[in-house]
């Protein structure tokens, strides 16, 4: 069976479904899908694939699965390996509602709100606009998917709206801190969060440490039981350490964004050299012909 995650390095819930397939033994195609500066996830070919416009996707065999909880249940269900859930039916709902609840973490307004200096200033002059222009062009592009856009217009205008707001941004690490509280009172008397065994409760939580580590988006160190957790789960065999990301790689980044800023530096420098020759000609100090007039004669 052919199976292709369409997904993006360091995004949080395309770990989670590369660490849920790592643990099941399950080889995959990944396709990057630039969500960076090209914001290649609001093009009209995604969307068909991906009505909400995120990642990642699972597809198999020319059928999609998308939403990451959706994904790692299937992963589970339709693949051999370890199971990823308590056979008893009550640990499982546990384990099902835990996991529910992770995923629900407003935690891309608590990492866009981390930003300051002139990266909450690109976040907010640069990143977001664009945001909602590229939904804009997409959705004139593609008329027939204008309900989807509407959609994902009014999310992203939501989504600036809560990080103008303090008090809903105190509200959203109120929530964290207390699901963290939760993991961590859980873990103090057991090696796994649900049950007695490695569960998709645990993957989700690996991520999610792993995220706190990269975007200090709350303290791990806060949560001794649950930092030793995912020290354990990093050592587990399968664990996918090139996957995990917690430390933003610059190199990887710059790799990534290149495509997109290197011609419109290229086109910024071309426009500031002409600007300057003009510059140069309307004041009379400019010589960069000189080379083609004749030569002084020889004395």
């Amino acid at each position: 069976m052919s199976v292709k995650i369409y997904g993006f390095y360091g995004s949080l819930y395309t770990q989670i479904v590369y660490l849920a397939l790592a643990e099941k033994g399950v080889e995959f195609e990944r396709h990057q899908v630039k969500i960076g500066p090209l914001m290649e996830n609001y093009e009209p070919w995604y969307a068909r694939i991906n009505p909400r416009m995120v990642i990642p996707t699972l597809e198999q065999d020319g059928a999609y699965v998308c939403e990451t909880t959706a994904i790692i249940r299937y992963i589970d269900a339709n693949f051999e390996g370890p199971p990823l859930l308590p056979a008893d039916p009550s640990t499982r709902e546990q384990a099902l509602a835990l996991v529910d609840r992770i995923s629900a973490l407003p935690l891309r307004e608590l990492s866009y709100s981390r930003m300051g200096g002139i990266l909450a200033v690109v976040r907010d002059r640069v990143l977001m606009p664009k945001r909602l222009r590229a939904l804009r062009k997409n959705k004139k592009k593609a008329p027939e998917l204008a309900a989807l856009y509407d959609v994902r217009i009014a999310d992203v205008q939501a989504w600036v709206s809560t990080m103008a707001k303090p008090a809903e941004l105190e509200a959203a690490s109120t929530v964290l801190g207390e699901l963290l509280t939760e993991l961590e009172t859980r873990l103090k008397t057991a090696d796994f969060i649900v049950g007695d065994s490695y569960s998709l409760v645990d993957v989700m939580a690996t991520v999610l440490c792993a995220r706190m580590l990269a975007l200090n988006i709350a303290p791990l160190s806060e949560y001794p039981s649950l930092a030793a957790h995912y020290a354990r789960m990093k050592a587990r065999p399968r664990f996918p350490k090139e996957d995990i990301v917690e430390r933003i790689e610059t190199g990887k980044i710059v790799r990534i964004i290149a495509p997109f800023l290197l011609p419109r530096l290229l086109a910024l420098l071309v426009v500031l050299t002409l600007l300057a020759m003009l510059l140069a000609m309307l004041t009379g100090s400019w010589n960069g012909f000189e080379f083609l007039r004749d030569p002084p004669p020889a004395t």
